[in-house]
């Protein structure tokens, strides 16, 4: 007669905190969840819930973890920038497209590294 292993609860919590980093994790680098309309966006949201509810990480730990500047900025470009006309001044109208696109992508990362430079770190948890 074979038994089987018992599992605490801090092991449960840990393979399912596991199993949800890795799922999403798949989901990032696929970028869709195969047979699924879920898609990056969507399996972060899932992922955190699945976090939540599985009790690995506290709701108000969650909540604070939540950098709501960076969300209003990314939600209101998510907005404005298919209806202000750039991308079709750019894309449609210009000889080289690529080569814009290139120089957006560039000229993004050097003001990332500039930033990253100036604003004065501050220690995580404060």
């Amino acid at each position: 007669m074979s038994h089987l292993p018992v599992f605490t609860l801090g092991e449960l919590k840990l393979f399912a905190a596991f199993s949800i980093f890795l799922t999403c994790y798949f989901v990032f680098a696929v970028g869709k969840f195969p047979g699924m309309k879920i898609d990056r966006p969507g399996a972060a949201i899932i992922g955190a819930v699945l976090m939540v509810a599985f009790g690995i990480v506290r709701p108000d730990a969650a909540l604070s973890a939540i950098d709501f500047k960076t969300i209003v900025l990314l939600f209101s470009m998510m907005l404005i920038g298919p209806y202000s006309g750039i991308s079709d001044l750019v894309f449609f109208y210009h000889p080289a497209p690529v080569a814009v696109a290139g120089q957006f992508v560039a000229l993004g990362a050097g003001l990332c590294w500039t930033m990253a430079r100036l604003v004065p770190r501050r220690p995580m948890g404060l």
